[in-house]
C-alpha cells in the first residue's frame, strides 16, 4: 500500500507539474507572442529606416555623378588653359629671342652711326667756337631743294 500511496502521489504530483507548467508555457507563449510582436514592429521600422536610407544613397550617387561629371569637364577646361598658356608662353619666348637677335643686329650699325655724329658733332664745334676769332662763324649745312607744291 504504500507503494500504491508512493505511485500515486507520483502521479497527483506529476499531474499538478503538468498543471503548472502548462500555466508556464501559457504565460511564456503570452510573453513570446508580445516579444515576436515588439520584434516585428522593429523589423518593420528597419525596413522603413532602410528604404530611406537607399534612396537618399540613390541621390547622393546620382550628385556624385553629376559632380564628377562637372568636374571632369572643368578639369578638361584647365588642361586645355595651361595648353594655351604655355604655348602662348612659348611663342613669346621665341619673340622675344627674335627681338633679341634684330636689337645684336642692328646695335652696332647704331654705335657707328651715334659714333659718326659725334665725330660731326665735335667737328662742327671746333670749326664754328674755336680759339680763333675768325673761326666764329655760322656753319652751313647743305640746302636741300624741296619740290614744287602743286596750286590746288
Amino acid at each position: 500500500m504504500k507503494e500504491d500511496n508512493k505511485l500515486l502521489d507520483a502521479i497527483i504530483d506529476l499531474g499538478v507539474g503538468m498543471k503548472e507548467l502548462r500555466d508556464e508555457m501559457k504565460g511564456m507563449r503570452k510573453d513570446m507572442s508580445h516579444y515576436q510582436q515588439e520584434t516585428n514592429k522593429r523589423l518593420e521600422n528597419l525596413e522603413k529606416q532602410q528604404i530611406k536610407t537607399n534612396l537618399a544613397l540613390g541621390e547622393m550617387r546620382l550628385s556624385y555623378m553629376r559632380l564628377d561629371g562637372k568636374v571632369s569637364k572643368l578639369d578638361e577646361k584647365v588642361s586645355n588653359m595651361d595648353e594655351n598658356v604655355n604655348a602662348r608662353i612659348t611663342k613669346l619666348d621665341e619673340n622675344i629671342n627674335g627681338l633679341r637677335s634684330d636689337f645684336n643686329k642692328y646695335a652696332p650699325r647704331n654705335d657707328e652711326r651715334a659714333n659718326g655724329h659725334e665725330k660731326r658733332i665735335i667737328r662742327l664745334e671746333n670749326t664754328t667756337f674755336g680759339k680763333d676769332a675768325q673761326k666764329i662763324s655760322m656753319v652751313k649745312e647743305p640746302n636741300a631743294e624741296y619740290k614744287k607744291k602743286r596750286n590746288k
